[in-house]
C-alpha cells in the first residue's frame, strides 16, 4: 500500500474521510462475504451431518437386511479350563463331546552349557571350537535353509544369524552361556534341522590331526594361527586340497601325495620328512571310511545333529527321538507338534492352539486326562440378535432426535457473521454466543434434511408380508410413544431398559424365540426398505456426489461464486479508494496554488 501524506495544506483528516466513504462503499461486500461464511459453516453442519447418516447406513441399515447378522450362535463349555468355543453363523446347533490329547507347540532347542563368553569370539580363538574349522553347519526353517561354512574368522554372531535367516529365533545367552533356538510358529510343520555336514567323529579326528602337521610342518603354534596369516590365494590352494582329500580320487596314492605337495609349495615348506609328515596325515584323512554327520561337530556348541523329518518326526544323531528324552551333554529338546482333539469321536488336527472346524472355533487351553470328556453345545444366540436390533433402533432414535433438534431450531433472523470491526468491540464469549446462535440455526427447516428423515421414517413403518401374514415392526412391539413430542422415536415393548414399556410384553424376543425364521425375514425386508431408501437420497446427481445426502456440489460452486464476487468487490473498493485519494490529492493541490497566489497579491498591496 503506499505511503500518502495528505492534508497538509488544507488541514483536513483525509484518511478518516477516505475509510468513512470506503466504510459505506464496503456494506455490499461484507454482505457476500457474510453470505460465504455461513455457506461454509453450513457446508460443516452437513458435512457432519453427513457423516452420522453414512456411519448408520454402514453399520446399521446395510447390516441388518443381511439374514446372516440374525445368525449368531453361542457356545457354553462345561470345562473352560480345558477349551473354550466360538461358534459361526454356520455351526451346527446341538452337543458336542470334545477331548483334548494334544496342544500345539513350537520346537525348542537349548544347548548344553558352552564355554562361549562373547558372540563376537571367532572359532579361530576358542580351542574347544577350533575343530568345527572347515565344517559346514547346515540350518532349515520356515525360511529355506541356509549354511554356514566355519572358517577360523567365523564368529559365534555368525552362526546365530545364520538360525536367524533360516527363519528361527535364536540367541546366545552370555549369563547362562547356552544357546536357545525356537521355531517362530506352532505346529509339525514349523519343525526345524541342524545338522553338520559331512563331519562325522572319525573324520573330524583325523582332520584335526591333518591341521596339526600342517602347522607343525609350517612352524606354527596352531592351524588357525597359521591360517589367519594366510593371503586369500594361499588359503583357496589349502583349502582345495584339503577338501579333494574327500574325494573318490583320493583313494590313490599319487593323488594324496600331489595335494600334499599343494599344501607345502602354498606354505613355502621345502624339507622332505615335513612334507612326508603332511602326506601321511593327508592319506589318513582321506582313508576316513565313515563320513557320515555326526554330534561331533557341533558338540562344541553345546548341540547334537537334531534332523525332522516332512511330519515333524525328530532324530537326534540318527536316533528318533520322543519328547520328554534326556541328553547326557544337558542339552534339552522339546518337538514341534500340532493340536489334536476328538470331536464327536473324529480327530482334528491344527497346526495352532485353535482348532476350527464346521463353524466351530476350539480354543484350546489344556490337555483332558485319558478318559475325560468335556461337553459344550451350541445354540441361536438370542440375547445377541435383540440387543443387535435393539442398539440399531436405539442409534435411529439418536439420529432422530438431532435432525430433529436441527430441523426446529430457533431462527437466528437479524444476526449474520460478524466482521473483523464487530469482533473487537465484543468480548470473546460474546462472539462465541453470537455465531452459535447462527450455526445452531443453519439447518433450520432444511427441506433436504426434512425428506431425508420422513423417508427413513416412512421406511420403517412400512410393512413385509411373509406368506399370507403381512408384518410390520409393531408385529413385534416395536412402537412409536403416544407422546407425539417425541417426533416418532422407536420403543420395544418389554425392554427392561426402557422404564416406559419395561412391563409390557416383550414380543420381539418371543418372535426371536418360538418363531426366528419368520421374525428374521419380516427384520430383513424392513431394513432392506431402510437401506434402500437411504441409498436413493445418497446418489449422485446434479447437484450431489456420490454418497452424499446434500447438495454438496451446488454448495461448491455457491462458494466459488461468491469467492469471485468478494474478488470482484475488492478490486471495485481498491479503485474507488484509489479515486478518492486522487482527488483529495488534486484539492491540495489547487489549494497550495490558491494560497501562493493570495500571498503574491497581499505582498503587492505590501509593497506598495
Amino acid at each position: 500500500m503506499p505511503m500518502r501524506l495528505s492534508g497538509l495544506v488544507t488541514g483536513m483528516d483525509t484518511e478518516a474521510i477516505v475509510a468513512q466513504m470506503m466504510s459505506a462503499q464496503s456494506i455490499k461486500k461484507n454482505r457476500v462475504v457474510q453470505a460465504k461464511t455461513k455457506l461454509e459453516w453450513k457446508q460443516d453442519a452437513w458435512k457432519d451431518m453427513n457423516k452420522k447418516l453414512t456411519t448408520f447406513y454402514n453399520t446399521y441399515a446395510s447390516k441388518l437386511r443381511l439374514p446372516s447378522t440374525y445368525k449368531v450362535k453361542k457356545a457354553n463349555v462345561s470345562d473352560t479350563s480345558k477349551a473354550t468355543v466360538s461358534a459361526d453363523a454356520g455351526a451346527v446347533t446341538g452337543n458336542y463331546t470334545l477331548e483334548v490329547k494334544d496342544i500345539a507347540s513350537a520346537q525348542f532347542l537349548t544347548s548344553a552349557k558352552t564355554d562361549i563368553t562373547s558372540t563376537s569370539q571367532k572359532f579361530g580363538e576358542l580351542d574347544s571350537l577350533k575343530g568345527m574349522i572347515g565344517e559346514k553347519i547346515s540350518v532349515t526353517g520356515s525360511k529355506g535353509t541356509k549354511e554356514l561354512a566355519i572358517t577360523a574368522d567365523t564368529k559365534v554372531s555368525d552362526f546365530v544369524k545364520t538360525l536367524q535367516d533360516a527363519g528361527l529365533n535364536a540367541n546366545y545367552d552370555t549369563t547362562q552361556k547356552k544357546f536357545f533356538i525356537s521355531s517362530k510358529s506352532t505346529g509339525a510343520d514349523n519343525a526345524f534341522s541342524i545338522t553338520a555336514t559331512g563331519a562325522s567323529t572319525e573324520e573330524t579326528s583325523k582332520l584335526n590331526s591333518l591341521k596339526e602337521s600342517i602347522a607343525s610342518a609350517a612352524g606354527a603354534d596352531s592351524f588357525s594361527e597359521l591360517y589367519a596369516g594366510l593371503d586369500d590365494e594361499k588359503k583357496q590352494a589349502v583349502d582345495s586340497a584339503i577338501k579333494a582329500l574327500t574325494s573318490d580320487e583320493a583313494s590313490d596314492d599319487g593323488f594324496v601325495t600331489a595335494r600334499a605337495n599343494q599344501i607345502a609349495l602354498a606354505l613355502d615348506i621345502s624339507d622332505p620328512d615335513k612334507i612326508e609328515s603332511i602326506k601321511t596325515a593327508a592319506s589318513e584323512y582321506a582313508a576316513v571310511s565313515d563320513r557320515t554327520a555326526s554330534s561331533g561337530a557341533l558338540s562344541a556348541l553345546g548341540l547334537a545333529n537334531v534332523e525332522a523329518d516332512e511330519n515333524g518326526k525328530l532324530t537326534v544323531d540318527g536316533v528318533a527321538f520322543n519328547d520328554g528324552d534326556k541328553f547326557e551333554s544337558g542339552m534339552a529338546l522339546i518337538g514341534a507338534k500340532n493340536s489334536r482333539v476328538i470331536l464327536n469321536g473324529a480327530e482334528l488336527t491344527s497346526a495352532s492352539s485353535t482348532v476350527s472346524a464346521n463353524g466351530l472355533n476350539i480354543n484350546l487351553v489344556s490337555e483332558t486326562k485319558e478318559g475325560e470328556v468335556v461337553n459344550f453345545s451350541v445354540n441361536n444366540d438370542i440375547d445377541a440378535v435383540y440387543d443387535t436390533v435393539k442398539k440399531a433402533l436405539s442409534e435411529y432414535n439418536e439420529l432422530m432426535k438431532e435432525i430433529s433438534t436441527k430441523l426446529n431450531a430457533d431462527s437466528s433472523k437479524g444476526y449474520e457473521p460478524l466482521t473483523s470491526d464487530q469482533k473487537k468491540a465484543m468480548s470473546d464469549d460474546e462472539v462465541e454466543e453470537w455465531e452459535k446462535k447462527i450455526k445452531d440455526s443453519l439447518l433450520r427447516n432444511d427441506q433436504t434434511l426434512s425428506s431425508v428423515q420422513s423417508s427413513m421414517r416412512e421406511a420403517l413403518m412400512s410393512s413385509v408380508k411373509v406368506g399370507d401374514n403381512t408384518y410390520s415392526l409393531s408385529s413385534f412391539g416395536i412402537m412409536t410413544s403416544k407422546n407425539y413430542r417425541e417426533g416418532g422415536l422407536l420403543h420395544i415393548y418389554g425392554d427392561p431398559d426402557d422404564s416406559e414399556y419395561a412391563d409390557k410384553e416383550d414380543k420381539l424376543k418371543k418372535a426371536l424365540i418360538e418363531n426366528p425364521d419368520e421374525a428374521i425375514e419380516v427384520l430383513t425386508g424392513i431394513f432392506e426398505k431402510l437401506r434402500s431408501t437411504m441409498f436413493d437420497k445418497m446418489g449422485a446427481s446434479e447437484y450431489s456426489s456420490a454418497l452424499t445426502f446434500y447438495n454438496d456440489k451446488q454448495m461448491e460452486k455457491d462458494m466459488s461464486s461468491y469467492k469471485t464476487q468478494i474478488k470482484t468487490w475488492e478490486d471495485k473498493l481498491a479503485d474507488m479508494e484509489d479515486s478518492y485519494y486522487k482527488k483529495f490529492a488534486a484539492m491540495e493541490t489547487a489549494m497550495q496554488k490558491l494560497q501562493s497566489q493570495s500571498s503574491s497579491v497581499l505582498g503587492l498591496f505590501g509593497n506598495n
